[in-house]
């Protein structure tokens, strides 16, 4: 009986040690990524602008091919407005919106998860000499979540992943358009 109370005493403490550390973990969660495209920078941006050509790039695409879109607003820039629908738990359903479009600079996208949150997507855009950088950005805000604020521990890595593999294909797709 000694050694069960022991334990119960010992879960209660560790319970109470992770709720009030995760008070201490970021309550907001960033990944960002890069990479060097060989095409001026309207070129990109004409890509990332474009909801149309925005999800042909998109790395969780690939995950479901049978994903459902839909588009609203205008058919590029700010405003325009895609909603995705998939049965697979990786893809999920939501939307995303252009809220900023800066040509030929910077790209913001409001992105709805649905049950899971929402973020912000940033795309920038910068001239180098081997052609144009895009800095990929992921921001979510998951407040006073702590569950998430111990996940958000591990976005980079999972993400970063994804997000590596969505520039890959946009250069890929901006490099072999002639």
């Amino acid at each position: 009986m000694r050694g069960l109370k022991t334990a119960l005493m010992a879960a209660a403490v560790l319970a109470v040690v992770l709720a009030l550390g995760g008070f201490f973990l970021p309550s907001r969660v960033a990944v960002v990524r890069d990479t060097v495209i060989q095409a001026p920078p309207g070129k990109v941006f004409s890509w990332i602008e474009d909801l149309h050509r925005y999800r042909r790039w998109q790395p969780w695409t690939e995950l479901d091919p049978e994903t459902r879109f839909e588009f609203k607003g205008p058919a590029a820039g700010t405003g325009a407005k895609m909603y995705w629908i998939s049965e697979h738990p990786g893809v999920g359903t939501g939307s995303v919106e252009i809220t900023e479009a800066v040509a030929p600079r910077r790209v913001v996208l409001a992105v709805d998860y649905g049950d899971t949150g929402r973020a912000v997507q940033t795309l920038e855009l910068a001239p180098v000499a081997e052609g144009t950088r895009v800095r990929w950005r992921f921001e979510m805000d998951v407040e006073r979540d702590l569950v998430a604020r111990y996940l958000g521990l591990l976005f980079d890595r999972w993400l970063g992943a994804e997000y590596e593999k969505g520039l890959a294909r946009l250069k890929a797709l901006v490099e072999g358009e002639s």
